[in-house]
């Protein structure tokens, strides 16, 4: 009985410490993520801000933008079950649209962060190295009210990476994969590659 209760007791301790430093480990990770999403904001504005030309700043905020977010990732996401079931010429052609589609679109809206107020509300660990940031914005020459944005960021490669933005509770990545799961159903691949080489244009 008494050999039971030492192995208890071991056991407790080894689990105690264990989750010890899994805390201090995401604890660590968690304080990182923070100057992760500040130094990337912070490269924005300082982009936005600088007396470049606009090709430049476009180049320079393109290049922001491909270092922060998983776009390889967030474009295999989107296909949902179609992944799989597409050839690898179609799947690189499609990579490549889906990265021109997410440059096109969001680094335009880079400009929107000239004189914000942007605060960071909370960090909250998920799994496997996954985190949501949440934070509000206030641009104060088109609006008084704040508007929360949340970013789920993994850590990938000791490097940090955000997978999916969330606007006043819409999921960017969640409504891609229902836009382009529905043209995939009636349609081929090189149909939503068109559409991505349209929206661009």
């Amino acid at each position: 009985m008494g050999n039971i209760v030492k192995l208890i007791k071991k056991i407790f301790i080894s689990l105690s410490l264990v989750i010890m430093i899994l805390h201090s480990s995401i604890a660590e990770e968690k304080q990182k993520l923070i100057e992760f999403v500040n130094n990337t904001a912070k490269q924005v504005i300082t982009v936005i801000e600088s007396t470049n030309t606009n090709s430049q700043k476009e180049q320079n905020l393109s290049d922001i933008f491909c270092n922060s977010v998983d776009i390889t990732w967030m474009a295999k996401f989107a296909l949902g079950k179609y992944y799989k079931k597409i050839h690898q010429t179609e799947l690189e052609e499609y990579l490549v649209a889906y990265k021109n589609f997410m440059i096109s679109t969001y680094v335009s809206k880079f400009s929107e962060y000239n004189g914000v107020n942007f605060d960071i509300e909370s960090v909250k660990y998920i799994s496997n190295s996954q985190y949501i940031v949440s934070t509000k914005i206030l641009n104060k020459k088109y609006t008084s009210k704040y508007i929360s944005i949340a970013y789920r960021i993994k850590m990938t490669d000791n490097h940090f990476l955000i997978r999916d933005i969330v606007a006043e509770d819409i999921s960017l990545i969640l409504g891609q994969r229902s836009d382009f799961n529905s043209i995939l159903a009636k349609e081929s691949i090189a149909s939503l590659i068109q559409r991505l080489k349209e929206k661009i244009k």
